[in-house]
């Protein structure tokens, strides 16, 4: 895998893909870090997740061949794998068991994806927002690239319940 793949860089701001763009391969998240947007086609994509080193993404379009769901984007100076898709046939037409290590990675997502739904559930705005800000620290164990508004927006909540929410948060140690 290490030689099919190649190393790309991306500025804080920059797309590694777009909601919509052509199928293609699969991203690993070296260093950096990567903010996961989705949405229905006919509104802005929302930040749901934010992405961890060592997690890989994109695999939908592996096994679909349509166009990507979500949006990637740096929010930091990021360092991404990429596996090319015609790379990944390749590697599944030598040893088709490698099918099942592709497929752990949507695995993976569907196990986030309950996570974010099971947040989001939470009745109590200072319970989401403490959830939300315990799945994306569980993601990226160093300070994290969101606004107040943005973690709001994260969590069903305003940005001024994410202020206070914090606020308490920090005098509460």
């Amino acid at each position: 895998m290490l030689n099919r793949s190649t190393l790309l860089s991306f500025d804080a701001g920059q797309y590694v893909y777009r909601m919509g763009d052509a199928p293609g391969g699969i991203y690993g998240l070296v260093s950096g870090n990567v903010g996961i947007l989705s949405g229905p086609f006919s509104e802005t994509p929302q930040l749901m997740q934010l992405g961890r080193p060592g997690a890989w993404t994109g695999e939908g379009s592996y096994i679909t061949r349509q166009p990507r769901l979500i949006e990637l984007q740096a929010k930091l100076p990021t360092i991404m794998m990429y596996l090319p898709l015609d790379q990944m046939d390749k590697m599944t037409f030598l040893n088709p068991q490698v099918i099942r290590n592709f497929s752990m990675i949507m695995i993976h997502t569907i196990g986030v994806l309950l996570r974010i739904v099971n947040d989001l559930q939470l009745v109590d705005p200072a319970r989401r927002i403490a959830a939300t800000l315990d799945r994306a620290r569980m993601q990226y164990l160093i300070e994290l690239p969101i606004t107040q508004a943005v973690l709001g927006e994260m969590s069903c909540a305003t940005r001024r319940q994410a202020s206070i929410v914090l606020k308490e948060f920090s005098e509460n140690g």
